[in-house]
């Protein structure tokens, strides 16, 4: 790692965020702290390279369990990071980094997302501070509340489209807006109510993103149920080669998916793996999905769901819904999965897949 030198650790993480947000159209490239954290890691990471240290991560099983898509980027670093200084990162190292992107995507997201309230109300704008007050505290969430507007003027709310409504009054029902109705004094059932109420319609809105993306990428001509294959590198083979036969990827595809399984394995909790190549390079971008006949031992973890993915280059935006999607089964509920399992018929896999009840994690 001699050539290090010339390049201060500053330099290689705003390299690693330029990669970043060009390969997984995250942007991360302004975000300070983030670059401070990374760039002592780096240095101390160099430094523990030259005294032949290695790190141990206590916590890198759930860290790739509960942060699969970071843990990801995290492996797209260890690659820049090798191409600039010669140096391999170990698994472990990628879980610290995952969790600095994570808290750095966190720290995105409250700037992002901002929901529009509409404010319906016969009550004095005091009641609306009031209401703005309560809701802020109780929602994690920036808002933007509108009104109050009277019962009467829904023809101007629905101008400034809200995402939802809340209402001292009954809305009549043909109103196609969300909305929730609670009393004037703003109790604390109904704060619990509304909380509820928007929990309930963040959810929804998820569930309809990925019905759709479930639909469009999971390829009827890639599924395959109750395959009787007993090691993992066969099953690798097995879907690598499919992909390649299909159309969907390249010639290297079977040699790129096994360079990305030899840097972390792929396995996850819940009987779920995720095999995928360490470039995104293919045709199409498209999931193929086996079910084994019995589990099997990878690495670690017992597997009898696999996805494996092929991403078209510049689709890396569909990688994060991919990632969600795979994230709800290794997290959810054990029971809904080793339904999946059992299932032999593509129309019946994709209908249990959208409607897979959401578990609490505790």
């Amino acid at each position: 790692g001699r050539n290090y030198i010339n390049k201060t650790s500053m330099d290689l993480v705003d390299s690693f965020l330029e990669g970043v947000r060009n390969e997984f159209n995250l942007d991360l490239t302004e975000d300070k702290h983030l670059k401070v954290y990374l760039s002592s890691h780096i240095d101390s990471l160099i430094k523990r390279f030259s005294h032949n240290r290695a790190y141990n991560n206590p916590y890198l099983d759930e860290i790739k369990n509960s942060y699969p898509y970071l843990f990801e980027i995290a492996v797209f670093i260890r690659e820049r990071f090798y191409e600039l200084t010669n140096m391999t990162m170990g698994e472990d190292e990628l879980g610290y980094i995952a969790i600095h992107l994570g808290a750095a995507v966190e720290r995105k997201k409250t700037k992002e997302s901002i929901k529009k309230i509409a404010l319906i109300s016969h009550a004095s704008m005091a009641y609306k501070q009031l209401l703005y007050n309560k809701l802020h505290n109780l929602l994690s969430y920036r808002m933007e509340i509108i009104g109050p507007f009277a019962i009467y003027e829904i023809d101007k709310i629905k101008k400034q489209s809200p995402d939802m409504i809340i209402s001292t009054v009954r809305l009549p029902e043909n109103i196609k807006i969300p909305n929730v109705v609670t009393s004037i004094f703003l109790t604390d059932s109904d704060i619990l109510q509304i909380k509820k109420f928007i929990d309930d319609f963040d959810n929804e809105q998820e569930r309809k993103k990925l019905t759709k993306q479930i639909k469009n990428y999971i390829n009827k001509d890639l599924f395959y149920s109750g395959l009787d294959l007993k090691k993992h590198d066969d099953v690798i083979g097995f879907m690598s080669d499919k992909m390649i036969q299909k159309g969907f990827a390249p010639k290297d595809f079977k040699e790129l998916v096994f360079k990305r399984e030899k840097i972390s394995p792929t396995s996850f909790d819940n009987l779920i793996a995720m095999p995928h190549s360490i470039k995104s390079n293919s045709y199409k971008t498209g999931i193929s999905v086996l079910i084994l006949k019995e589990p099997i031992r990878w690495s670690e973890k017992n597997v009898q769901i696999v996805f494996m993915f092929s991403l078209k280059k510049g689709e890396q935006n569909e990688l994060k819904n991919i990632y969600r999607l795979i994230q709800k089964l290794i997290l959810g509920d054990k029971e809904s999965v080793k339904k999946l399992s059992k299932i032999k018929a593509f129309d019946e896999f994709i209908e249990k897949l959208v409607n897979l009840p959401k578990k609490e994690r505790k």
